[in-house]
C-alpha cells in the first residue's frame, strides 16, 4: 500500500507542475466582454476575430505578488517533486525524504492559493461585475489544492 500512496502523491504533485506552468502562461485570468487579462499580458479581441495581445507597460503590485507567489509555488513543487524521485527510486530507506517533499508540496500548495486569493481579491475591487475570473485563475486555484492534497498523502504513506 505504501507504494501506490505515494505513487499517487507523485502523480499529483507532477500534473500540479504542468498545471502551474499552464495557468501562469495563460493570457486569461480575469475576462471583461472581449477583453482577457493574464499574469504577463492582455488580449483584445478585436471584430475579425483575431486576438491582439500587448504585455503591460505599466505593472501594478497585485499583478507582482501574484507572480511571485505562484513561481515560488512552482520552485517549492519541483523540490517536493525531486524529493519524492529520491525517496521513491534512491534512497528509500531515508524516511525524511518524504517529510521535506510533504512540507514543500504542501507549502507550494499554499502560495499558490495566496497568489490567487491576492489577484481575485483586487480583481473583485477594481473590476465590474461584468467581469469574470477565468481558466488561467482557475488552474491556478486546482494547482493550489492538488499539493495540499500530496502532501498528506506523503505522511500517510511514509509511515506504512
Amino acid at each position: 500500500m505504501e507504494g501506490i500512496i505515494n505513487y499517487v502523491a507523485l502523480g499529483c504533485l507532477a500534473l500540479t507542475l504542468i498545471l502551474d506552468i499552464v495557468a501562469l502562461a495563460l493570457p486569461s485570468w480575469l475576462t471583461i466582454q472581449n477583453v482577457s487579462f493574464g499574469l504577463w499580458k492582455y488580449c483584445i479581441l478585436l471584430p475579425t476575430g483575431e486576438d491582439k495581445c500587448d504585455e503591460y507597460i505599466v505593472l501594478q503590485a497585485y499583478l507582482k505578488a501574484t507572480r511571485a507567489l505562484i513561481i515560488l509555488g512552482l520552485l517549492l513543487m519541483a523540490a517536493a517533486i525531486a524529493m519524492a524521485v529520491l525517496k521513491i527510486f534512491v534512497m528509500k530507506d531515508k524516511k525524511f525524504l518524504f517529510l521535506g517533499a510533504s512540507a514543500s508540496a504542501i507549502s507550494a500548495g499554499g502560495l499558490t492559493l495566496i497568489g490567487t486569493i491576492v489577484y481575485g481579491v483586487k480583481a473583485e475591487e477594481d473590476y465590474t461585475k461584468d467581469a469574470v475570473l477565468d481558466a488561467g485563475f482557475r488552474l491556478a486555484v486546482v494547482a493550489g489544492v492538488i499539493p495540499i492534497v500530496a502532501g498528506i498523502l506523503f505522511i500517510i504513506g511514509r509511515n506504512k
